[in-house]
């Protein structure tokens, strides 16, 4: 039998966090339980994306135009296939790794690999499914997109945790947020204003790295606390300010991000010629 996190955790991790900065910081702290785990996964990744590298080199540097583009693309196609495939297992990795940090539950890298084989076809069907419907509900309007996000943020770790199908996890992720809309989205604006700071030099990069898994393990802790919660059938208390005033904020940037796009493009050209 395959070893799973299913049912690990019969009470709260911690008690629920309403407040979104206090969430990551949270997931933030989480990432110390699975150091090691947390490196390779990011090794991986990045061997992964080398892999295209000769591929990409053949093509652009060879002498022999046509030559160089059957082999240039035979290698990454092949760099591809290898991607999706391993791409798929450790989808699985990086689900089950942020749901052990949630946990504070200390593994290694072999034991979520194996913990993963049951779930990682089931969470690349999820997670396409979840890319069309968001692509889908943005084409909409953008507002069935919004819409679709806030439903169905907990739906992979629903899958893992409950081994249940996909529609099922969207089902039951779309139960599980239901009333707590404010925090959900308070959450997400949060990340997305932490994530300005992805664009200071030289350390940008590794700030992004950061602060993606705080927030793949931040929304874990929210996964378990919302389903312990509800098992004990006991109230999550009241939402935090905090994600009104992100949710207020972020959105008065979009719209002057907008409206300032939309005064520079509506200028006459200085430099035409009349």
């Amino acid at each position: 039998m395959e070893p799973t996190l299913t049912g690990t955790v019969p009470q709260p991790v911690t008690p629920y966090q309403s407040n979104p900065f206090a969430l990551i910081w949270d997931g933030f702290r989480s990432l110390g339980a699975n150091v090691g785990p947390l490196i390779l996964l990011f090794l991986i990744s990045i061997a992964v994306v080398i892999a295209f590298i000769p591929g990409i080199a053949v093509i652009a540097l060879g002498h022999s135009q046509m030559t160089n583009i059957l082999i240039g693309s035979a290698l990454i196609f092949a760099a591809l296939v290898v991607a999706v495939v391993i791409g798929v297992r450790i989808f699985a990795v990086g689900v089950l790794l942020y749901m052990s940090n949630a946990q504070g539950k200390k593994v290694e890298f072999g034991e979520l690999y194996a913990m993963g084989k049951p779930f990682a076809l089931r969470l690349a069907g999820l997670s396409l499914l979840m890319g069309f419907i968001f692509f889908g509900g943005f084409l909409l309007f953008i507002i069935p997109g919004i819409l679709f996000i806030y439903w169905f943020t907990m739906a992979p770790y629903v899958l893992v945790d409950q081994n249940c199908s996909i529609t099922e996890a969207l089902g039951r992720s779309k139960a599980m947020v239901k009333g707590h809309g404010w925090e959900v989205y308070g959450f997400l604006a949060t990340y997305s204003l932490i994530s300005a700071l992805e664009n200071i030099p030289v350390i940008g990069s590794l700030i992004s790295l950061v602060l993606g898994y705080a927030y793949g393990s931040a929304n874990a802790l929210r996964y378990f606390q919302l389903r312990d919660h509800a098992e004990a059938n006991k109230p999550t208390g009241p939402v935090s300010g905090w994600n009104y005033g992100v949710i207020i904020g972020v959105s008065v940037l979009i719209v002057a991000f907008i409206a300032f796009f939309i005064y520079t493009i509506s200028q006459p050209n200085s430099n035409s010629t009349y």
